[in-house]
């Protein structure tokens, strides 16, 4: 009796073992995979996020009816990076947009930032910085993106009849700037002209550019060495 016990037994256990290996085999060969938990304090979703702001001045915002200046992250991710470099800590990755908001923040007009980048990366929030810089009575600001530790490089945009618009520069002439920052009020020069000041790796000095509008887009005219900033 205790022998037929125990073969009964053994053959229960065996049952039990193939119906389990069938089973993870099955999922194996399909390409089911149970996901790996996500660490929610490196990797969360953050989206619409405004990451700069600013009120427009009224004396050179023209016929519109925009009040604010506001950068936001319409799609993308919020991560905090832990690695020892560049982007250590927070870092805004994804889609930006350029919006204009009326005086009940309302937007009135867009313009999607990453058309002017190859690839955007925000660590922090900024205030825009707003000038004139080719004389036309329209604001034009600058926003910047990390290009090396030495080096920020910079678009400038305008607000024109209540709509934004990219400034142009001569091809194969970035404006750079070791002021590291997202948004850089440029030192102009003449009313419709400014310069930047830079470090130069190779060089081990830092250079002064200085570029002018001309007819309709930017022209880097001198560069040349200068004083730290």
């Amino acid at each position: 009796m205790n022998q037929v016990l125990a073969a009964v037994i053994l053959f229960a256990s065996l049952l039990s073992f193939s119906v389990s290996t069938g089973t993870s085999s099955s999922m194996a060969q399909s390409g089911t995979q149970v996901p790996a938990q996500a660490n929610s304090s490196h990797l969360t979703s953050q989206t619409p996020t405004i990451l700069a702001e600013a009120p427009l001045d009224s004396n050179m915002s023209g016929n519109t009816k925009a009040k604010y200046l506001v950068l936001v992250m319409t799609d993308g991710q919020y991560r905090i990076e832990e690695e020892p470099g560049p982007f250590t800590g927070p870092n805004w990755t994804g889609t930006f947009e350029l919006q204009l908001l009326d005086e009940k923040r309302s937007p009135l007009s867009t313009l999607r930032l990453n058309d002017a980048f190859d690839e955007l990366l925000f660590q922090k929030s900024f205030s825009f910085a707003f000038a004139d810089y080719n004389h036309d009575g329209n604001i034009d600001f600058a926003i910047g993106q990390y290009a090396s530790s030495n080096l920020y490089t910079y678009k400038l945009f305008t607000i024109r009849d209540g709509k934004m618009e990219r400034l142009p520069i001569e091809s194969d002439n970035e404006i750079v700037s070791s002021e590291r920052s997202y948004s850089v009020l440029f030192a102009q020069v003449s009313p419709d002209s400014f310069k930047t000041v830079y470090y130069d790796n190779s060089l081990g000095k830092y250079l002064e550019r200085v570029y002018q509008w001309k007819n309709t887009t930017f022209s880097l005219i001198r560069e040349a060495e200068t004083d730290s900033l």
